[in-house]
């Protein structure tokens, strides 16, 4: 059902659909080279041009081609979710091409705002419509540009469209700005790691000098099987350990969890093969793993929040992965006889918990940055499906209700 006052029409009947220009032509007689926004480059709400490359054309064909500002960019394929991504262009690199897997939409600026068209596309409204005639295979679906043309595009009057448009656009850039809030959050954490782990930045009030230690003179192994009753768990590279239902996957361990190995609150268990790659952390729960791990008791030199955030240390995990065994990086595993000879260089205890406080400190701040990027986003998408379907009207001179 149409809104009062709104229409649905195709959106060829309102804007020119473009296709991109091919790669790999040769014998160009009259070539420059030009930069082009590939699939990667159009991404869902934003454009990010930090990685262009340029492709060869013929000077005659520049202006066919050309993306000009207000121009909406969609991509023609990708995971489901992405059916419809997109965003608006700016004009921030003159001249800039397409290449023909990207689709330019040059909307009548009489009839549609591009900012609204992107924000329509990009709705559940849009992309239920691009994954229901979309050729789809195992994991990815595409749309051709006749079923773009056929996009029914529900039309408000202009000027509710502006203000549609402009609202979004204010949760968007809230999003934005919390967002850069995170990364540069976990850059300073980055930062800290790599002073306070090593000793180049000390803590006020710890002077003693840090001391050279195998890893098995802090750490043990343990290999309790048999705790069949307890919850089963999974190491992460950016969790940590948690339940193992919350990793997402299918659960494909063994029906048998006899050989499953106990981890205890304070252990810190890493993913055997994988540890190379930085899969390691710290337990805050009894639970089981799977026998791929090795679950490390710590002794009463070292901290384990300590030692589980010096395991992240790019560095630490370069050495993890020179002392793992194996001949190809898919049979690379670092067992505990080989982890035990590592030699490290912690402070005492004591300045091992301060470090961790601090660091852990910069976690929370991260861990609530992270909870509101997604609240913001919750948010907007619902604010996307009432103003992009008219479910909630926008009045253009009550259009700041519709933020309160």
């Amino acid at each position: 059902m149409v809104p009062e006052g709104w229409e649905r029409v195709p959106l060829v009947k309102i804007a020119e659909v473009r296709s991109g220009v091919a790669k790999g032509k040769s014998g160009l007689k009259d070539g420059v080279s030009v930069p082009y926004l590939r699939v990667a480059n159009v991404q869902d709400g934003y454009i990010d041009t930090t990685e262009l490359k340029t492709i060869e054309i013929e000077k005659s064909q520049l202006e066919r081609y050309s993306l000009k500002v207000g121009d909406v960019l969609m991509n023609e394929g990708g995971d489901f979710d992405k059916l419809g991504r997109g965003d608006v262009w700016d004009g921030r690199v003159d001249p800039c091409l397409h290449q023909n897997h990207v689709f330019a939409v040059r909307v009548n600026r009489g009839v549609i705002e591009p900012y609204f068209l992107a924000a329509l596309a990009a709705s559940n409204y849009g992309k239920t419509y691009f994954l229901n005639c979309s050729k789809r295979s195992t994991n990815l679906a595409s749309i051709n540009s006749t079923q773009l043309k056929e996009f029914p595009v529900l039309v408000p009057p202009l000027q509710e469209q502006e203000k549609i448009a402009k609202i979004l656009s204010t949760w968007g850039e809230a999003i934005a700005t919390t967002e850069q809030l995170l990364a540069n959050s976990e850059q300073q954490k980055k930062a800290l790691m790599q002073q306070l782990l090593t000793g180049k930045k000390r803590l006020p009030g710890y002077e003693r000098a840090w001391i050279e230690a195998p890893l098995g003179d802090l750490f043990e192994e343990r290999k309790e099987f048999g705790a069949i009753g307890l919850p089963l768990l999974s190491v992460t590279s950016e969790q940590g350990i948690i339940s193992q239902g919350k990793v997402g996957r299918k659960d494909t361990s063994s029906d048998d969890k006899s050989k499953y190995l106990r981890v205890c609150p304070g252990d810190i268990a890493y993913n055997t093969m994988r540890m190379w790659q930085g899969v390691s952390g710290l337990s805050s729960r009894e639970g089981i793993v799977s026998p791929a791990y090795t679950v490390l008791k710590p002794k009463k030199d070292i901290d384990p929040r300590f030692a589980s955030y010096l395991f992240k240390l790019p560095r630490m995990v370069h050495r993890f992965y020179r002392n793992s065994q194996g001949l190809v990086s898919d049979t690379l595993n670092l067992k505990y006889q080989q982890f035990s000879k590592i030699k490290v260089v912690v402070p005492e205890r004591s300045e091992q918990r301060a470090i961790a406080e601090v660091l852990s400190k910069e976690d929370e701040v991260i861990s609530y940055l992270k909870e509101q990027v997604e609240q913001l986003e919750q948010e907007k998408k619902a604010l996307m499906q009432q103003l992009l379907t008219g479910k909630r009207r926008v009045k253009v001179d009550e259009a700041e209700q519709a933020t309160a």
